[in-house]
């Protein structure tokens, strides 16, 4: 009976035992759950949080990209963008827009597909390749392309390094159209940091427009040069100050004076030979046409200015004008024109000689037939 009662406390003591340890292995657990709710409401707090910023952050990226598109598109100017490649070059297009597919005359998927270098017009001298004509004939194609391409790549890796390094260049390049066209433009890139990748943006201007008038005032310059050097008419151009700029030859020989400098000192608003009335019309900045009667022997006494005529007399007719004036109507230069008339002088002269001649000889005559008419009535 005791080892009964003895087996039955025993076996009583392990039950509670066994249910001691699950109650504390389940209050182990219920303590751990609570931990792991509360992490877990941390997480989704977290989450949330994240996710809210996460869609701001692609709100404010589609309102930029929008942004971004709607500046690209609406601009009249042409914008181009493109990767750099691995080997520092500029890689294909990423994004073009409408103003660059309609002056280029193409699509934007095939623009999409080239590069700076497909659409750029570079004209290759062979002397630049180093090589001479004759030398084309027993070159390979292959030989002649792979020199073609150094040519072009070496300065575009080096136009993209400085872009790399300083983060801007602008530079003129000749563009090709999908019709053939030649469009002659400046481009304005700059470096643009995108993660880990790089990308260049390039506003393009059309200068066609600008390289017609450089053209023209080009060819206009080369017209007045050609003028300026041929005129048989003596010509000089002076400053605002009066300083002389530029005088030609045929002004130069006119007076037997070796060079500009010597021509300098002969200054043709303040010298012995102007008249008086002249003068002080050049004063006041008039234009003034005036008459040089100038002794070279009195030049030569008085060294006035060099010259290889040391004697003898000529005359000039001087013109000096003033050219367009600035925006507060003061000139920006002198114009002077001059001719050498000594020969119609001399002219005039014995025709003036000649006619006084003729009238004496005519006066004489009528006095010589008057006196004969009175010896005739005498007689």
């Amino acid at each position: 009976m005791s080892s009964n009662l003895i087996f039955l406390c025993s076996l009583q003591c392990v039950l509670i035992l066994i249910l001691l340890a699950v109650l504390i292995y389940l209050f182990i657990q219920l303590k751990d759950q609570r931990r792991i709710n509360r992490s877990m409401k941390l997480a989704n707090s977290d989450l949330e949080i994240a996710l809210r910023q996460a869609s701001r952050a692609k709100q404010v990226l589609e309102t930029h990209l929008d942004r971004e598109n709607l500046l690209l598109n609406n601009t009249s100017g042409m914008v181009l963008v493109h990767k750099v490649d691995e080997n520092s070059l500029p890689g294909r297009y990423i994004e073009v827009n409408d103003a660059a597919c309609k002056r280029l005359n193409r699509s934007r998927e095939e623009l999409l597909e080239k590069s700076p270098l497909d659409i750029e017009h570079i004209e290759t001298p062979v002397s630049a390749l180093g090589y001479t004509k004759s030398d084309v004939v027993t070159m390979s194609d292959a030989d002649v392309a792979k020199r073609h391409s150094d040519f072009v790549t070496r300065p575009a890796r080096n136009l993209m390094m400085k872009i790399l390094s300083e983060g801007h260049a602008t530079y003129e390049r000749v563009y090709i159209s999908g019709s053939g066209e030649l469009i002659p433009v400046e481009i304005s890139a700059r470096r643009i940091d995108v993660g880990d990748d790089t990308i260049v943006m390039c506003e393009v201007n059309d200068v066609t427009a600008r390289k017609h008038a450089e053209d023209a005032l080009m060819a206009s310059e080369q017209r007045f040069q050609d003028f300026f050097a041929r005129s048989p008419i003596g010509i000089a151009l002076y400053d605002r100050n009066r300083n002389l700029i530029k005088v030609n030859q045929s002004c130069l020989r006119m007076f037997g004076i070796p060079d500009f400098d010597q021509f300098a000192r002969f200054n043709l608003f303040d010298n012995p030979f102007i008249p008086a009335s002249a003068k002080q019309h050049l004063k006041k900045g008039e234009t003034v046409r005036y008459e040089a009667h100038v002794d070279f022997g009195d030049v030569a006494g008085h060294g006035i200015f060099v010259t290889t005529r040391v004697s003898g007399e000529a005359y000039y007719d001087i013109i000096i004008a003033q050219m367009t004036h600035d925006r507060e109507f003061k000139p920006r230069g002198y114009f002077a024109q001059i001719q050498d008339i000594t020969d119609r002088r001399v002219a005039e002269e014995e025709l003036l000689a000649n006619e006084q001649h003729l009238r004496q000889s005519e006066k004489m005559e009528a006095i010589g037939s008057l006196a004969g008419g009175i010896a005739h009535d005498f007689n």
